[in-house]
C-alpha cells in the first residue's frame, strides 16, 4: 500500500506541468514579506502570454488588495481611537479671548500663533496615525498592490481610495470633538461633500473648524451658493477681471450671481492664489474677509476654478 501511494505521489507530479508549479509558488510569493521576491514575482507571472496564468494573477492581486485595504483600515481606525483617547478637553477660554482681542485691534499677524497653538490643542494630528507601523506597513502593501493592477491595465477601485478613506476617518474624528451644536451640521455636510470639488470642501471644513475655535457656529454647506462662487471665479479667470462687481450681464454682485442659482448671499470673499489653505489664510489676514468668515450666518458656499476663488455667506 505504501508503495502504491509513493507511486502514485510521482505519477501526480510528473502529470502537473512545471510552469504550474512555477506560477503557483510564484502566486505565493506575491504574498511575501521580501519586497524585492514580490516584484519579481509579479514581473514574472504579467510577462506571461497564457490567459489562464494572466487571469489567476489578477484575481490574486484584487484578493490581495482587498485584504490589504482591510487590515489597513483597521489599523489606522484603531490608532485614530488612540489617539482619541489619549487627546484632553483643552480649556481655550483665554487663549480665544486674547485671539480676539488681536482680532479686534487688527493684529492678524499676533493672532496667526495664538490660532495656530488653539487648533493643534483642540483637534486631532491624523499624521500621528499614520506613523504607526501598522498603518504605514499595511498601506505600503495597498499602494503597492494598486500599482501593479495598474499596470496590468485595471482602473482604481473607489471603494478602496486610501486617500478618500483616510480623509473620511479624520473628519469623523474632529466632529467628535466639536460642540454636540455644531456635530449634526459637520455631519450634514460630509454628505454633501461629494456634490462640490475636494478643494472647495476643503476650504469650508477649514473654515467651520476655526469660527469653533472662536466660539462661532459651524454654517451649512449651500451647494447652489458653491455653484453661484464656482461661476463668478471662473468668470473672473476667464474674462480677466478680480472684483465683486462684474462687467457681465445678470451678474453683477453677489446677490445676483446667488439669485441666478436660486439662492441667496450677504457677503463675499474672493482670492486668487494656488490652494484652499492660501485661499484661508489669505483671507484670514484681510480684516474685511476676516470679519466675514466671522460673522453671524448660517450658511457656506465657496467656488473655486485653477487659482480663482469665492467665498459666499
Amino acid at each position: 500500500m505504501l508503495q502504491l501511494a509513493a507511486w502514485s505521489g510521482l505519477l501526480l507530479a510528473l502529470l502537473v506541468p512545471q510552469d504550474a508549479k512555477e506560477n503557483a509558488q510564484l502566486l505565493k510569493d506575491l504574498q511575501g514579506v521580501d519586497a524585492t521576491a514580490r516584484e519579481a514575482a509579479f514581473e514574472k507571472l504579467s510577462s506571461t502570454a497564457d490567459a489562464a496564468t494572466l487571469a489567476k494573477l489578477d484575481a490574486t492581486l484584487a484578493s490581495t488588495r482587498g485584504s490589504w485595504f482591510r487590515k489597513w483600515s483597521g489599523a489606522r481606525g484603531a490608532a485614530i481611537q488612540d489617539l482619541l483617547r489619549k487627546m484632553g478637553r483643552p480649556n481655550l477660554e483665554a487663549r480665544r479671548e486674547e485671539a480676539l482681542k488681536r482680532f479686534r485691534r487688527e493684529d492678524h499677524e499676533g493672532m496667526q500663533p495664538l490660532v495656530e497653538e488653539m487648533w493643534k490643542a483642540a483637534y486631532l494630528d491624523p499624521a500621528a496615525a499614520d506613523l504607526v507601523e501598522a498603518v504605514s506597513d499595511s498601506r505600503t502593501r495597498v499602494v503597492e498592490v494598486q500599482d501593479w493592477l495598474e499596470r496590468r491595465g485595471k482602473k482604481p477601485d473607489p471603494a478602496m481610495d486610501l486617500y478618500a478613506a483616510a480623509r473620511l476617518m479624520d473628519e469623523q474624528a474632529l466632529i467628535l470633538l466639536c460642540p454636540p451644536r455644531d456635530q449634526g451640521i459637520l455631519r450634514d455636510n460630509v454628505d454633501l461633500r461629494g456634490r462640490i470639488r475636494p478643494v472647495e470642501y476643503e476650504v469650508i471644513l477649514t473654515t467651520n473648524l476655526y469660527r469653533i475655535l472662536m466660539g462661532k457656529n459651524a454654517l451649512k454647506i449651500d451647494v447652489k451658493l458653491c455653484e453661484a462662487g464656482r461661476e463668478h471665479s471662473t468668470d473672473m479667470r476667464t474674462h480677466k477681471f478680480f472684483a465683486h462687481q462684474s462687467p457681465l450681464e445678470g451678474k453683477r454682485t453677489p446677490q445676483d450671481r446667488a439669485a441666478r442659482h436660486k439662492t441667496t448671499c450677504s457677503s463675499e470673499n474672493i482670492a486668487i492664489c494656488g490652494s484652499a489653505r492660501a485661499a484661508f489664510w489669505g483671507w484670514f489676514h484681510s480684516m474685511g474677509h476676516h470679519k466675514n468668515m466671522m460673522g453671524e450666518w448660517t450658511k457656506i458656499g465657496v467656488g473655486n476654478c485653477e487659482d480663482h476663488w469665492t467665498e459666499n455667506f
